[in-house]
């Protein structure tokens, strides 16, 4: 009888396993919900080390040994900027600001996270500089590059 009931649990396993069934995994839904928050709550950080920045280089506050700290953050941040836009995380996936032109013109949103990726390095490495005016003047690129992005493929709020 033991050996019945194990035969007949192994053939149920595999048959579930065949299905494509999955245990412990969230659904397709759920993962664009989840990749979607995610980019969401990176993009909101990335805002903050930017207003930070900006607090700093504009003489609102005087901390400039935190510049290198901020530009850091937004620079390791950029390098993922591609992964956070699959194909299956799309604005029919749930509610978010990026446009469909992300996908429909991949290679030029490919193209702007890179140029925002190579600004945002260069930052990096202004800071090293010790000039607080080129430090300025690669902020102010960075922050060009970032809201040419958000002007082509970001939902403009009323």
């Amino acid at each position: 009888m033991r050996r019945v009931i194990r035969i007949a649990g192994g053939a149920g396993l595999i048959a579930l396993m065949m299905s494509g069934a999955t245990i412990g995994r969230s659904s397709a839904a759920e993962e664009a919900a989840n990749l979607i928050a995610y980019r969401q709550s990176v993009f909101r950080a990335m805002e903050d080390h930017m207003a930070a920045i900006d607090s700093i280089v504009e003489g609102k506050v005087e901390l400039w040994h935190h510049v290198g700290d901020h530009a850091a953050a937004i620079s390791g941040m950029s390098r993922g900027m591609l992964e956070l836009f699959p194909h299956w995380s799309g604005p029919s996936k749930g509610p978010t600001m990026a446009l469909p032109a992300i996908w429909k013109r991949w290679q030029d949103y490919e193209k702007a996270a890179i140029q925002f990726n190579q600004e945002a390095a260069a930052l990096v490495t202004s800071v090293g500089m010790i000039d607080r005016r080129l430090v300025k003047q690669q902020f102010d690129r960075v922050n060009a590059s970032c809201n040419g992005c958000h002007d082509a493929f970001l939902k403009q709020e009323p």
